[in-house]
């Protein structure tokens, strides 16, 4: 499941506010411009196709300096599914987020002008939607999928130290709690490896078709570790990967 942000696969037309006749901006260095001597008192309409239904969280539209505008509202088809609106009578300017929290196909982000110029670079349009890969929650900083799966024959430690015997018997205890006998001799060793060389909270999970790796600098982040492995299984095998994770904050939650 991929959560982020939309990249190129979007696709944006403009049009006058509440319209269907266009009103393509000006473009420089990336950021998309109208004079308010075109717009006036009205505003533009940005029709997004996503490409596909997914879940869509919030829209953001990052306002240039000296752009202003009087509101900003996120439609599918003609349900509001979020706004954001300046105190009456008045304008807002920088960073503007809607709240949206709506599956759609589809989004009209209408923006009404009030006299200024408008200018802001692309919509970040934050998702959550199906992409073929597990569900790794919290998100960790890089996770490289490959097409296949294996499964596990054995849980083996790298050195046999007492945190990563206490780790082997706790994936152990874990894999059965949640899926029962899943060891099986066709399948591949997972190696519960301890590194001092990681920092802290750091550690890595590889799986391939020459065995799973988990490797981390503790006992607890092992653990941590061995408990988002059991995140890339359906119950028999495990989809190959390569997970690096580390928190950007002091304080991980679990």
């Amino acid at each position: 499941m991929y959560i982020g942000y939309l990249g190129n696969e979007a696709k944006y037309e403009y049009f006058r506010l509440g319209t269907s006749i266009p009103c393509a901006p000006a473009k420089e260095d990336e950021v998309l411009r109208w004079k308010w001597t075109e717009l006036f008192d009205t505003g533009i309409d940005i029709r997004v196709d996503l490409g596909e239904k997914c879940y869509v969280g919030s829209v953001t539209l990052p306002l240039a300096q000296k752009s202003r505008i009087v509101s900003a509202e996120v439609l599918s088809g003609e349900r509001s599914l979020g706004k954001y609106s300046a105190e009456t009578g008045k304008t807002v300017a920088g960073r503007i987020t809607v709240s949206v929290g709506a599956y759609a196909k589809e989004l009209t982000v209408r923006i009404r002008a009030g006299l200024h110029d408008i200018a802001f670079s692309a919509p970040e349009i934050a998702v959550c939607r199906e992409d073929g890969a597990p569900l790794l929650f919290p998100t960790v900083k890089s996770a490289s999928f490959e097409d296949g799966s294996v499964a596990i024959s054995c849980i083996a430690t790298a050195n046999g130290s007492t945190d990563e015997l206490y780790c082997a018997e706790f994936l152990g205890e874990r894999l059965a709690e949640r899926f029962g006998k899943c060891l099986t001799e066709d399948g591949v060793a997972a190696v519960i490896r301890l590194d001092r060389g990681y920092d802290d909270e750091r550690y890595t999970v590889e799986v391939g078709e020459d065995g799973i790796y988990i490797t981390a600098g503790n006992r607890l982040t092992l653990m941590f570790a061995a408990c988002r492995l059991l995140e890339l299984s359906d119950g028999k095998e495990f989809r190959i990967v390569r997970i690096e994770d580390q928190p950007t904050k002091d304080l991980r939650g679990f």
